[in-house]
């Protein structure tokens, strides 16, 4: 549970791997049929879209605010085309699973695509689960690959859940054996069977007890992706005989119980729920308000006020939050030059600052940064964040914090850094060892304080600059980092030679994401004007994901060569015939592993420019925005693998309002629509099931 201390309560989800708060929504298909009317064509809600159309704004409104709270969301179809259980909760009520018959698994497939295209813009969305509690059906796992392959065409790497069917043992090892982020979600309860209405809370939490060992199991059978994403403390029965304060303890006891589990065995837990229509259940509501670990998270808007934030209650939440780790957020935008009161050393919140796992800083200011001194040493710190709202002030200069400014560790267990607008001149005065993940936006580096920070992170996976600007940022250095996996480089100081020189360095890489670049070498001359012949290639083998986002970066194509190449992502302004062949050079090289595949390119005149992709025999999901280029849609028939498709054209061409005709052919090979809420010369399509 994350504690707001600006008036609202959120239920989550504690994640031990990546300290976050979530909380968790459920989302109906028919919820969906605003921003898309077609997700209830032909299905039970299809009479009601005037009841339903209005939902989506206000889902898209909670997870805007939650947001503002720092807490992450997770969303699952709870409902699905058919119902994938006869409960009333899969939508309908009628006691009947239809999702298998006719076209409803199609449908909850693209319903599932709506709602991931939907929501992909948010930062805090952590994932998608696919079907809330479905029947296990001989043909759910064929369906959860197949769908789950369609919103890897929208996301690589978005973490996307399972239920496990009431069969862990089942679905455990069908996610481990998968290569990208599959989660397993377990609900657990002991109040609905006839078997678990016979015994109580001290049976309960001692079979839990014993059955740690195939738990933890089961989380390794998946590679940790494993999590509860139900449960409660309710019991269906008690003692015999037994008092009201009998029941209370039979159900801490339980709830202790499944609390030690889930923190030793899986990957997280959300409880359901803390509140319920009935009003007030000890069973589901209190037995969490009194456990220690549903009080770890604050979100705090600092003042230097004594009474703000309320004193007594952030006392409140650590005194209840017992020895469990404590993951905070703390807003100074409201805070001046004077000391902030609750982070004072002789506050209870820095009394308790070792078991600190998570901090994220917002909205810090050169007259109040210096109140974060007392923090350090953190001796457990694991993810610490500094976020900016304005990008038009001075950067924060981090000068007078610790992290940087003493020689002995401060942050031993530090795994991830994120620095937002800020400014540095020299970097950690010591080895960051446990540190994986370093994110750098809209900072001002000097060059000592670049080499510093490659220096002292040895152990680094992922780098991220967006940008980062410098006089001279030695990004060669990077050769230091030899587990170096993940690249996203944006920066304004950035040309195509030092590029391909950093390439040179990272030979491990698995993702790579690069926009504004520069080819300082010929800053005058038109870029098609310029020889495009190199001395040497680029094999980068374990690339598996690459996003391009300006010319230069296109050009510098022609020296790279990527044979595991599966997602790639072009942008281009201002594109000509030279830097076209480039770029459908690069394309064919990947003709049979390609199955992703976004371009957004512009040119200067309207009929010049022609857009001919090669066949792309592996290829799933394909985007297209082009302006002043032609490009038709009857060209996706090529791609025989091909799932779905977007297309936009601008201007649009004669024949655009005519182009659902060209698929009306027979066999009927894609189902498709010209959405002109989205403008003129769009055209969406998916395959239709045989």
């Amino acid at each position: 549970m994350d504690i707001i201390l600006s008036g609202y309560q959120w239920v989550g989800l504690h994640d031990k791997r990546r300290n976050l708060a979530l909380t968790f929504g459920q989302v109906g298909y028919y919820h969906l049929c605003g921003p898309e009317p077609r997700v209830i064509q032909n299905t039970d809600f299809s009479p009601f879209q005037n009841v339903f159309e209005g939902a989506w704004a206000f889902i898209d409104r909670a997870i805007q605010t939650a947001a503002r709270y720092h807490l992450g969301v997770l969303l699952d179809l709870h409902a699905s085309p058919g119902a994938q259980n006869p409960d009333s909760h899969s939508g309908t009520g009628s006691g009947k699973v239809l999702m298998w018959e006719g076209s409803n698994r199609t449908a909850a497939t693209f319903a599932l695509h709506v709602l991931l295209s939907q929501i992909i813009k948010y930062d805090n969305i952590v994932g998608v689960e696919l079907l809330n509690e479905p029947n296990d059906k001989p043909w759910l796992p064929d369906w959860y690959a197949d769908t789950l392959n369609d919103l890897r065409g929208i996301s690589p790497d978005i973490p996307l859940y399972v239920a496990d069917a009431w069969h862990s043992e089942k679905y455990a090892p069908w996610a481990g054996a998968r290569a990208d982020c599959v989660i397993v979600d377990q609900h657990l309860y002991r109040c609905f069977t006839e078997e678990d209405r016979k015994k109580w809370g001290d049976q309960h939490a001692a079979e839990l007890r014993q059955g740690k060992a195939a738990f933890q199991d089961l989380t390794k059978q998946c590679r940790g992706n494993f999590i509860i994403g139900e449960f409660s403390a309710a019991l269906g029965g008690q003692p015999p005989g037994s008092n009201a304060g009998e029941h209370d303890r039979q159900r801490r006891v339980f709830a202790k119980a499944e609390l030690e589990l889930f923190e030793e065995s899986c990957g997280g837990w959300f409880f359901w729920t803390l509140k319920k229509q009935e009003g007030w259940d000890a069973g589901w509501r209190d037995v969490v308000l009194n456990s220690p670990l549903a009080w770890g998270a604050l979100s705090i808007e600092c003042g230097s006020e004594n009474n703000h934030p309320p004193m007594p209650v952030v006392e409140l939440c650590i005194r209840n939050s017992g020895v469990a780790p404590l993951f905070l957020s703390l807003d100074l935008e409201l805070a001046f030059a004077q000391a902030i009161p609750i982070l004072q050393p002789c506050s209870l919140l820095l009394q308790n600052k070792e078991r600190i796992r998570e901090l994220d800083i917002h909205n810090a200011g050169a007259w109040n940064l210096w109140n974060l001194v007392h923090f350090w040493p953190a001796t457990n710190l694991v993810h610490f964040r500094i976020l900016q709202r304005s990008q038009y002030a001075m950067p924060l200069e981090l000068l007078e914090l610790p992290l940087f400014q003493r020689n002995r560790q401060q942050a031993p267990r530090l795994h991830t850094l994120l620095l937002e607008h800020c400014a540095f001149d020299d970097g950690p005065a010591h080895e960051l060892t446990s540190l994986q993940e370093l994110h750098m936006s809209s900072c001002s580096v000097s060059t000592e304080g670049f080499k510093d920070i490659m220096k002292t992170c040895p152990s680094l996976r992922k780098l991220v600059f967006k940008g980062v600007v410098g006089k001279e940022c030695p990004f060669t250095l990077v050769s230091m980092l030899p587990n170096l996996q993940e690249l996203d480089l944006n920066s304004y100081n950035f040309g195509i030679k030092r590029f391909l020189d950093t390439l040179r360095m990272c030979p491990n890489l698995r993702r790579l994401s690069f926009g504004h670049i520069t080819d300082n070498s010929h800053s005058y001359t038109p870029i098609d004007q310029v020889d495009g012949s190199w001395d040497e290639t680029i094999t980068m083998k374990h690339i598996r994901e690459l996003d391009v986002g300006s010319r230069e970066g296109i050009r510098s194509l022609q020296t790279v060569v990527i044979p595991s190449l599966t997602h790639l992502t072009l942008t281009c302004g201002h594109i000509k015939g030279a830097l076209l062949e480039i770029m459908l050079r690069f394309i064919s090289q990947h003709d049979k592993n390609l199955q992703y595949l976004k371009l957004t390119l512009r040119a200067d005149t309207p009929d010049v420019v022609i857009l001919t992709l090669p066949d792309l025999s592996g290829l799933v999901t394909l985007y297209i925005d082009v302006w002043n280029i032609d490009y038709h849609p009857r060209r996706v028939f090529k791609h025989t693998s091909l799932l779905k498709f977007y297309i936009q054209v601008w201007p649009p061409l004669p024949d655009s309002a005519g182009w659902e005709e060209i698929f009306h052919v027979e066999p009927k090979t894609f189902e498709v629509s010209c959405p002109w809420t989205k403008g003129p010369g769009v055209i969406e399509g998916r395959r239709v099931e045989a």
